[in-house]
Order: structure tokens, then sequence, then C-alpha cells
């Protein structure tokens, strides 16, 4: 991959229009919602797409571990998000897990992978709190959450896909960049809260 090829992927990722996530009204219904859902906000298309690229970054050997613990805690979260009343200050904490990713990859911050699991599961659980928040009590609850992971997951992928190429090519900082753009998106979102 040319850094020229890479750069205009970054920027298509990262100029994805933003949408309400979480909005009044957000229902889940059947598998194809779960699939769509992780596509129409901002929030979670960069947290999804940026901790694949930090795993990435930081260590070939995070590239999938790292996204795993991610989907693990979303789906924990997801649980008590159906049960527990609603998290305050749940939106400030989502558009902080945008910084923080960012951070994450711009830094290509590396640690031991236990750490690394930990703040990946935690990220995980925060989006899946806000999803299992508006997932209905029916039959249709668990095939939405299984296309919400599965569409977590091909985030994910795509974004380890982009830190593995970027560590090929030897493009590193430039992909530490797209770290420090989504440093930014997420400080204008929450300009914007």
């Amino acid at each position: 991959m040319t850094s020229k090829s890479f750069a205009i992927a970054i920027v298509l990722l990262i100029a994805a229009a933003p949408a309400a996530a979480h909005g009044p009204g957000h229902e889940a219904h059947g598998f194809v919602a779960g699939l769509l859902h992780p596509l129409t906000g901002i929030d979670h298309v960069l947290v999804m797409l940026t901790v694949g690229l930090w795993a990435a970054l930081a260590s070939p050997r995070l590239a999938w571990s790292v996204p795993a613990g991610f989907l693990v805690g979303m789906a924990a979260g997801g649980v008590v998000g159906m049960f527990a009343p609603a998290l305050p200050g749940l939106a400030l904490l989502l558009t902080l897990s945008v910084v923080t990713a960012g951070l994450l990859a711009a830094f290509a911050v590396r640690t031991p992978v236990l750490p690394a699991l930990g703040i990946a599961a935690l990220l995980g659980a925060l989006h899946g709190v806000a999803h299992g928040s508006g997932m209905l009590q029916d039959p249709q609850t668990l095939a939405y959450g299984l296309g919400l992971l599965l569409a977590t997951a091909a985030l994910h992928g795509v974004g380890v896909a982009l830190g593995l190429a970027a560590r090929r090519s030897k493009q590193i900082p430039l992909a530490r960049c797209a770290g420090a753009l989504v440093v930014a998106a997420g400080v204008v979102l929450l300009a914007t809260a």
C-alpha cells in the first residue's frame, strides 16, 4: 500500500458523516439492525476502527487479541445495559472513548497484553452499555446483538488491516497521524455535545 493510498483510506474512514447513535427512539430489531447500528454513529466508527489501528500499531501480537477484548467487553456491557438503569454521563464517556482510542493510536501506546485487554474491554463495555440500553427485551434481541458484534468485529478488522499495512509499508507515522485526527474529531464531538 502506497503512502498516498493509505492516506486516502484514512481520510475516507474519518470523514464518515456523523449521526446520532443513541438518540431518542433508538430501538433494536433483528440482525440487520444490529449489523447496521455501529455504522450509524461517528463515535462507534471512530472508536472501533481506532482500537484495531492501535492494536496493530502497538504490536502485531496484539492485533487480534485487543479487538477481541473490546468485543467481550461490549457483549458484557450490552447485558448490563439491558437490565441496569441508565448510566449518568454515558454520552460524555462515549465521546471521551473516541479521544482515548485516538491517543492510544497516535502514540502507538505499547502495554503488556493484560493492560491492553483491560483498556479495550473497558472501551467496549461503555459502548455495550449504550447499545444494551436501547435493546428491546424480545426474541430479536439476540439477533440484534449478534449483528452488532459482527459489525464491530468488521470495523476492528479494517483498523487492524490499516495498522498492519502501515507497519509493512513503513507508514507508521502516517497511521499515528490518523490517531491524532481521531483525537481532534473527539474534541470536536466534545465541544458540540
